[in-house]
């Protein structure tokens, strides 16, 4: 199995005096255009689900003819979660000293649960009387 979006490098090893020549073809339709055969080599670039079947090398020389097959199985990518969108209630505020206020942290979207933590600016401790 292969996620989809990832390279898959295929090889069909062969031997022979002379050397084969080596065609490759899917058992079921052409190669299509992020397939690269090279050789003994078939890359198959940002795979889908369209590239899943039977993939045949066949390698002739004048010894003759010989073909392996390699079934290919692309699996979705497993989707990230999507980071939540959050925004805080009143923006900025003015407090005279000794005075109290209050923010709200809303999560509008993304993957939940979500863990909310308050720090200040750079990180810096949080007094004791902020709750």
């Amino acid at each position: 199995n292969v996620r989809e979006g990832e390279t898959i490098l295929l090889e069909c090893l062969v031997t022979g005096s002379p050397q084969p020549m080596v065609i490759w073809y899917r058992e079921r339709g052409t190669l299509s255009s992020n397939h690269q055969a090279a050789g003994a080599y078939l890359r198959i670039h940002q795979a889908s689900a369209a590239d899943t079947g039977e993939y045949i090398c066949w390698a002739n020389n004048t010894g003759g003819v010989q073909q392996a097959s390699v079934q290919v199985s692309v699996v979705a990518a497993v989707a990230r979660p999507a980071s939540p969108v959050i925004s805080i209630e009143p923006h900025s505020v003015k407090v005279r000293l000794g005075e109290n206020t209050s923010f709200k942290c809303l999560v509008r979207d993304g993957a939940q649960p979500v863990k909310i933590e308050w720090k200040m600016t750079q990180n810096k401790i949080m007094q004791d009387n902020v709750e």
